[in-house]
């Protein structure tokens, strides 16, 4: 196992063990659109499948309508994403 696999096995467990002690309905997931968010949203799929943790975006106003399209485009898709 490379330093990537560890790091990447190391942040499951610390998402699988965090969501065990607190209960998977006390989280929720800023979902921008972003390489960020997604990876994070993506993450939490690893490591808790079939997870109901709500993806939540706010419209700033400010977003580019590229974005928007990506994020509506992943709402139809995924019934956790709340716009």
């Amino acid at each position: 196992m490379d330093e990537n696999e560890f790091m990447l096995e190391d942040r499951i467990m610390k998402i699988q063990s965090t969501i065990e002690k607190h209960g998977e309905d006390k989280f929720y997931i800023s979902f921008s659109g972003g390489k960020d968010s997604t990876a994070l949203s993506k993450l939490i799929d690893i490591a808790l499948p079939g997870n109901q943790i709500p993806r939540v975006f706010f419209n700033t106003g400010i977003e580019y309508n590229s974005m928007i399209k990506f994020i509506k485009e992943c709402a139809a898709n995924d019934p956790r994403i709340e716009i």
